[in-house]
């Protein structure tokens, strides 16, 4: 049986689902409870409650561990404590219960930033931030654990579920209000969240392979056709003008600053900007080549996908 951590998450909620229109048995692990899907079952736990990884780590053998936050807005020690120290907590519970292998959810962002394009495995893990060091202290402390693992690690994951910032970017180019950040020329990297299920179902199928993979969508994208995609889904016509980067991030502060100060819910959207206008995209042949893996939705499909359920549901 394999146990998923974080299974009702953006990203758990896909994994979860194929998992079990795989046939395979799962124990599906959430901190409030869930609907069971065929072939498996439920158990309650929270990565920072050890003794509750205890009951959910009894019997298994491998762990596909997806639990985190994405949570910009929580302080930096906050953060590190979910992911790095909560990665800790369910590596010590599965390796008591006999676990053998350990599939972790890491992410490009261990990369930090590096000029060099496209983004291999092999280029050093240069994260500043406290996202990208949780990671990367989180790949550390499987990798010195002794158990066998495989990591992977995703671009930005899109589709239903991740609405979060992309949201918002839609919702401008519906009212004509985006601008294009910089010359829109810069490359983006995504991956939609079924190719990305894709690519952990077919690490639990391997033996564990103690290194990480880079895990991207099968096309690289301008960000300038990326926003004529969203415009051309929706109906209207593509942003033209343009902001230049540094004012656009000023600008977004600013917004957040005014709600917050204001009482309103916000959040914080400078790091959308940052994603949309940084010229970033990576190698995922490796993946390719030992996992098998195969992306298949094109921003086509999963930008028309996005907007039409965001449409659908009057959020727009």
């Amino acid at each position: 049986m394999i146990l998923i951590t974080g299974a009702d998450g953006s990203l758990g909620s896909y994994v979860s689902k194929l998992f079990s229109g795989k046939g395979v048995k799962t124990r599906l692990m959430s901190r409030a409870g869930m609907q069971k899907l065929r072939n498996s079952e439920v158990v309650l736990a929270d990565v920072l409650d050890p003794d509750s990884l205890t009951k959910a780590c009894d019997g298994i053998k491998t762990v596909v561990h997806l639990a985190a936050t994405l949570d910009f807005r929580k302080p930096g020690r906050e953060i590190m404590r979910i992911n790095y120290e909560g990665t800790k907590n369910v590596l010590e519970a599965a390796i008591a219960a006999g676990a053998t292998k350990f599939v972790y959810a890491s992410s490009v962002a261990v990369y930090g930033f590096d000029p060099r394009l496209p983004v291999k495995e092999s280029f050093g893990r240069k994260a500043k931030d406290a996202y990208g060091l949780s990671k990367i202290k989180s790949e550390d402390a499987i990798e010195k654990s002794g158990i066998g693992y495989t990591s992977l690690r995703p671009t930005v994951i899109y589709g239903r579920g991740f609405e979060a910032g992309f949201g918002k970017i839609i919702s401008l180019v519906k009212s004509g209000r985006m601008k294009v950040v910089g010359d829109g020329q810069n490359r983006l990297h995504f991956v939609h969240a079924s190719d990305c299920a894709q690519a952990f179902y077919l690490a639990t199928t391997k033996k564990p392979l103690n290194t990480a993979f880079n895990i991207g969508g099968p096309e690289i994208i301008t960000q300038e056709n990326a926003l004529a995609l969203v415009a051309r889904c929706l109906g209207v016509d593509p942003p033209t003008g343009h902001i230049d980067k540094r004012i656009a991030l000023w600008a977004s502060r600013l917004s957040y600053l005014a709600k917050k100060l204001g009482g309103k819910g916000a959040q914080p959207f400078d790091r959308y900007i940052k994603v949309i206008s940084s010229d970033r995209y990576y190698d995922i042949s490796r993946a390719k080549e030992v996992l098998g893996y195969r992306p298949a939705v094109g921003y086509e499909k999963g930008i028309g996908e996005v907007v039409g359920f965001l449409s659908s549901g009057r959020l727009l």
